[in-house]
């Protein structure tokens, strides 16, 4: 895996384990 290609997938998995979180902390304060 190139610099390059790990840099441009950094940015989509940050979004992804955020959004993952984000969800999870909702589900938690809604139950």
């Amino acid at each position: 895996m190139s610099l390059r290609t790990s840099l441009k997938a950094l940015p989509t998995m940050l979004r992804i384990g955020f959004s993952e979180a984000v969800a999870y902390r909702a589900e938690m304060i809604i139950w």
